[in-house]
């Protein structure tokens, strides 16, 4: 099982595949933006995916990993937040020894915006709809792991 995962400080995007366009499962893992100092609110978010990864039986993972470019206002703070929750995701990945797989932002979307890249999406995966992922987070995780799909040997 692959679980792929498209971090972030307040909502982490996740999805579970049992092989490509095999969509297991899916979700939110939101950490709130007001509830919590930093510390506690990784350590929400990494005690989520330590569940996860039991309750899937998860072997190996896709990340999408920070490049140093920040978006949108107050962006040096949510940079390194985005950094501190991925940096948690990778070390607790790593410390199960899952086979780990990271992507830039860039490398998997090719800058193409959200809106496009999770409008393909609806047609691939009926069961998620934007309509219950308003930040496309989860619309990224299923990205994410598309590209991982695509670009790894059979």
């Amino acid at each position: 099982m692959l679980l792929s995962i498209d971090p972030a400080f307040a909502k982490t995007g996740w999805a579970v595949f049992s092989g490509p366009r095999q969509l297991v499962d899916f979700g939110l893992i939101k950490t709130g933006v007001k509830h919590g100092d930093a510390v506690e609110r990784c350590f929400r978010q990494c005690r989520d995916i330590m569940h996860m990864l039991d309750e899937h039986s998860i072997t190996e993972a896709v990340v999408e990993i920070p490049t140093g470019h920040a978006w949108g206002p107050g962006n040096g703070r949510g940079q390194s937040l985005y950094g501190m929750a991925a940096g948690a995701i990778v070390t607790i990945l790593w410390g199960r020894r899952i086979k780990l797989h990271r992507y830039t932002t860039h490398e998997w979307t090719k800058s193409v915006k959200k809106k496009p890249r999770a409008d393909k999406l609806t047609l691939l995966y009926p069961d998620w709809c934007p309509e219950i992922d308003k930040g496309l987070d989860i619309a990224d995780a299923i990205g994410i792991a598309e590209y991982h799909f695509g670009v790894q040997p059979p």
